[in-house]
């Protein structure tokens, strides 16, 4: 037999959420658990159904402190408790009232939202028609079709063309119930050196980059940061057939 608090003892608070925001951060506190016990959290959406809204491991008193993503809370959904269940001891709590705290409107979340070009980019949705079709676009093109689960959430992925120019593109999200949701991802150039590293004055390097605009003049400088000192290394004019890309031999310089 697990021994425990009294149940007027045991509590399980959302504290500290992000109104609003699909994937913010709650950040939860719990006691009245058995010592050192994994406790599962739960949220519970009533005549929805449950998901996993991940663990959290108790101290020695009983007590945890975890964060866990605010979920998706399709239209139509009343009810959003979070649910915390010891493993060890079997103790239950429930903190209540949660479709309070998210809002209703739907959102979408890119991963990450500032990349290069030929980069993977995660698109999460969240707050839609549950089991429904969602379009999603890149600047009005449609790249893909998206079927929320029960919960009003999906994910899926767009690879930004390898040849994209530095820009902002408006991703957006569309039901046919008239829900709508969109995001800006914002594509920026890199440079590459060759190789990486070498002796000061001898080492022959190649400084290449893409994602620049096509047809124009780049600047090329060499910062060194223990002296502060920066050093141009010419002009070069980057490519029109292959968006932006350029490529200057140089020799590294000497301090």
């Amino acid at each position: 037999m697990v021994a425990s608090l009294p149940q007027e003892s045991r509590s399980l608070l959302g504290a500290h959420i992000r109104q609003g925001v699909v994937n913010g951060l709650v950040g939860l506190g719990g006691s009245g658990y058995a010592a050192g016990e994994t406790v599962q959290l739960t949220w519970d959406y009533g005549a929805y159904g449950k998901r996993s809204a991940g663990t959290a491991t108790t101290a020695a008193d009983g007590t945890f402190a975890a964060t866990v993503p605010l979920p998706s809370f399709p239209p139509g959904a009343t009810t959003l408790n979070l649910i915390g269940r010891g493993t060890a001891s079997g103790i239950v709590v429930t903190d209540p009232g949660f479709q309070y705290a998210v809002e209703s409107l739907a959102q979408i979340n890119l991963s990450p939202t500032t990349t290069l070009a030929g980069t993977t980019v995660q698109v999460s949705g969240g707050n839609f028609q549950a089991l429904g079709a969602v379009t999603i676009s890149v600047n009005g093109k449609t790249i893909f079709t998206a079927y929320p689960n029960t919960f009003g959430a999906f994910s899926g992925k767009y690879k930004i063309p390898a040849n994209a120019a530095p820009q902002s593109l408006v991703i957006t999200a569309s039901e046919g119930f008239g829900i709508l949701a969109s995001a800006t991802l914002t594509i920026v150039p890199a440079i590459t050196v060759t190789p990486p590293s070498g002796p000061v004055g001898t080492t022959s390097m190649t400084v290449s980059g893409t994602g620049f605009t096509s047809s124009n003049t780049a600047e090329v400088w060499w910062f060194d940061p223990n002296t502060y000192q920066s050093y141009d290394l010419g002009p070069v004019t980057t490519s029109a057939p292959l968006r932006g890309v350029f490529r200057k031999p140089s020799r590294l310089p000497k301090r």
